[in-house]
């Protein structure tokens, strides 16, 4: 059965936290009683505590709510601990791994001691085992917590001590790691689900084609989710080594060696920017790919309504604010000392660097975009730059709502026509 620690409860008064006590949860009720007439309604900030990981940090505006939350928040947080403890031992041999060890000869330390993990001081003690034959002294650690200290008489004692201690260690390391382990897995679980709603896109889109609707369910959208909550702790999840980063999926803390970094997108000037852990390296790279996969589809929606409605008014512009380039994944910002600045195309709404917008960082000497056309958007008049993926269907378009216009106005001459002719063959006499 998998040892649990208890939590810890620091709280003070909010404008006095250096001061902060610790304590159990039933001691900071009680603590909070006596001042409950006394400071009614002083604002009071609270810490929940697990060893190595803070699981919630808050401050409520008077004693009457820090106690309500104390007995209701710490009794849900138990009962969480509980649970994932409860898989404890799908763990153990990480905990086993995270032990530190010593040993060297005799009863005293000295400069010819030997330190590792714990498998490796076991394998350096079986190969002294023929050349040492005196008392061993042997050390096994968890952080701070020492689960074994003791001069053993030979190899074999000295083996036996360490397999004790970490039998003992692993009872309560390996359900401090089940519960850090398993609420990221329950932040892994909602990040980016459903992720950025595309909802709002067709609220205001004048589309009905079938294709348009579909998108409406998408997940996916064209900002990049920000990060998952992150884990109060000092100290990496996989080797206790000090915390770099964090996460940005799960948001476990994690030191330099276990950091794994991904692009936003699965393009091919796209940057590594992303922290991840190696649990989240899989989707990381899955959402990056759907990502951009799911711009260049709504970027085709946008374009097939030119295409297939040549006179119709678009909506709005509902223009990406994406922080990358729709096409290659180059985060816009100042680049190897060139500044680049997101183009929006105003008829398939990417956001685009550049190159991607005019076929070259310059826009053919230009060094200012030429591609230009009326949209015929509601609600705006003026120009509009589009890029050149877009740039065939829209002087396509801008030539057939041309053309149409030329119609209407012959249309509405002998239209105009037609009407004198009736009103003279009513009556000759009034015509003038």
């Amino acid at each position: 059965m998998a040892c649990i620690a208890p939590l810890v409860v620091k709280w003070s008064w909010r404008d006095s936290w250096i001061t902060s006590r610790e304590c159990t949860v039933e001691e900071a009720v009680s603590d909070l009683e006596q001042y409950r007439e006394k400071y009614p309604e002083r604002e009071v900030k609270i810490v929940l505590e697990f060893p190595e990981v803070s699981l919630l940090e808050q401050v409520d505006d008077n004693i009457e709510a820090a106690i309500g939350s104390l007995r209701c928040i710490s009794a849900t947080i138990q009962d969480e601990i509980t649970q994932f403890a409860s898989d404890a031992h799908q763990y153990e041999g990480k905990a086993h791994a995270m032990l530190k060890a010593w040993w060297c000869p005799d009863d005293t330390w000295t400069s010819s001691w030997h330190s590792g993990n714990l498998v490796e001081v076991m394998a350096s003690l079986e190969q002294n085992r023929e050349s040492f034959k005196g008392s061993v002294h042997v050390r096994l650690k968890y952080l701070d917590t020492v689960y074994c200290d003791e001069i053993c008489p030979g190899v074999d004692s000295a083996i036996q001590a360490l397999q004790q201690g970490s039998s003992h260690a692993a009872e309560q390391v390996a359900p401090l790691l089940a519960v850090r382990f398993q609420r990221a897995a329950r932040r892994r679980s909602a990040w980016g689900n459903p992720g950025p709603s595309w909802g709002h896109l067709g609220a205001s889109w004048s589309m009905a084609a079938p294709s348009w609707r579909h998108l409406q369910g998408l997940v996916v959208g064209t900002h990049y989710p920000d990060h998952a909550e992150r884990e109060y702790s000092s100290r990496c999840v996989e080797c206790t080594l000090p915390v770099d980063r964090y996460c940005h999926i799960c948001g476990l803390a994690l030191c330099k060696q276990h950091i794994t970094m991904k692009a936003m997108s699965s393009g091919s000037k796209a940057q590594a920017s992303v922290p991840v852990c190696q649990l989240c390296t899989e989707k990381a790279t899955k959402y990056a790919a759907t990502r951009t996969a799911m711009r260049d589809t709504r970027a085709r929606e946008f374009r097939s309504h030119i295409q297939d409605n040549p006179v119709a008014a678009l909506s709005g512009p509902l223009l990406e604010n994406a922080k990358d380039c729709a096409v290659c994944g180059t985060e816009f910002g100042t680049v190897a000392g060139l500044s680049m600045l997101r183009h929006s195309c105003c008829a398939c709404r990417r956001a685009l660097c550049a190159t991607c917008y005019c076929g070259s960082y310059t826009c053919m000497g230009t060094g200012r975009c030429p591609h230009e056309m009326q949209l015929q958007v509601v609600g705006i008049e003026a120009t509009e730059k589009v890029c050149k993926d877009c740039l065939e269907c829209v002087t396509a378009r801008v030539a057939s709502s041309l053309a149409v216009s030329q119609f209407m106005l012959a249309a509405d001459k002998y239209l105009e026509h037609r009407r004198r002719v009736i009103r003279f063959l009513d009556n000759p006499g009034a015509f003038p």
